[in-house]
């Protein structure tokens, strides 16, 4: 076995929206697990999200969930816990507010929306989550005892300029990212995915050199590029490509499965 590690990225690279992933390439996970492999699974959803889909394939792994902000072991340990100031939290929202732009965030890991439209119905599709409403924004603040991550949603064309326009804005502790079209992203850059990858590697006394990690979209940046064997699904989006160690198939030919299978 290569890789002791191999920590994968879930939408578009392990499975599809709200809950799909390949029943071959689940079988090829357990089997992985079994000649001793360390698979974790690491999304910017929330990770009861995760849980559930692996409670339905009978999969026993570590989660990494909001990017990073929440790390659980295969025993549903809780390893790691962080999320955003509310003070910086508080200056995003209401700038994404003014700028008329659908918010979302998780507020102790419950998810709360500025309003309901098309673009959070989606949202609640992709991730089978229930959104509620919130009216007071500061009072939702103060009485939350952690936020996760903020996020913003808009028409997949101008996602770019969102990103450019509030990394200049915002351009101290964040990381400001897309994890699917439309969606942007905004969590710490005290935790990401890489820096979790890293801790993960830590934890089980797995050399660095020894992890392979794979994704497709740009809020896996730090995954691929944690320092183990980076590996792009094959439609990813180009700035991962550009960076990976490797390209894979594409999504629609379980790119999870093939790298596994070609490295144990």
């Amino acid at each position: 076995m290569k890789y002791k590690m191999i920590v994968a990225d879930f939408d578009w690279t392990l499975g599809l929206a709200p809950n799909f992933i390949a029943p071959s390439t689940v079988e090829t996970i357990k089997e992985y697990q079994k000649m001793g492999g360390e698979f974790v699974i690491c999304s910017g959803r929330k990770l009861e999200s995760i849980e559930d889909i692996c409670n339905m394939y009978d999969l026993k792994c570590d989660i990494v969930g909001y990017q990073g902000a929440l790390i659980k072991d295969k025993f549903k340990k809780e390893l790691f816990s962080a999320g955003i100031s509310k003070s910086v939290a508080k200056s995003i929202i209401e700038s994404l507010i003014n700028d008329n732009l659908t918010v979302l965030v998780y507020f102790d890991d419950k998810l709360n929306l500025s309003k309901k439209d098309s673009f959070t119905d989606l949202y609640e599709k992709w991730t089978t989550s229930n959104g509620e409403v919130f009216t007071d924004v500061q009072n939702k603040i103060k009485t939350s005892k952690i936020i996760r991550k903020v996020m913003c949603m808009c028409d997949p064309k101008y996602a770019s300029e969102v990103i450019e326009r509030y990394s200049q804005k915002f351009n101290k502790g964040l990381t400001i990212n897309s994890g699917a079209p439309g969606l942007v992203e905004f969590v710490s850059n005290k935790y990401t995915k890489g820096k979790a990858v890293n801790y993960l590697a830590k934890y089980y006394s797995i050399p660095i050199s020894e992890v392979l990690t794979i994704g497709d979209s740009l809020n896996d940046y730090s995954l691929i590029t944690a320092g183990g064997h980076g590996v792009a699904v094959g439609n990813a989006c180009e700035e991962l490509k550009k960076v990976a160690n490797e390209i894979t198939v594409p999504f629609e030919k379980n790119p999870v499965e093939k790298i596994i299978k070609k490295y144990w």
